[in-house]
């Protein structure tokens, strides 16, 4: 099972360099890898909604690092099934 929300983590991160590079290859497959587990497996996407739902209920407003807004719309792209370019 891909973690989404490791990657996204180490994609945002990437994109933050300071120097102006681009992501590496492997934070963009992981990426990818990610968005395709969530897309064609459903309990990953279950797996995810129920942790930001945990965080959520908890006051907290990033998990791992990661803004609860991204996972949100992560989740939003899955279910309308805009991440199945």
């Amino acid at each position: 099972m891909a973690d989404s929300i490791n990657a996204l983590h180490q994609l945002l991160i990437e994109l933050a360099n300071p120097a102006g590079q681009s992501p590496s290859r492997p934070a963009l497959e992981a990426m990818l890898d990610a968005v395709d587990a969530l897309n064609h497996q459903p309990g990953v996407a279950d797996q995810l909604r129920a942790e930001v739902h945990a965080a959520e209920q908890a006051g907290q407003l990033h998990i791992r690092q990661v803004p609860l807004s991204l996972l949100r719309l992560l989740l939003a792209m899955v279910q309308t099934g805009a991440g199945h370019e």
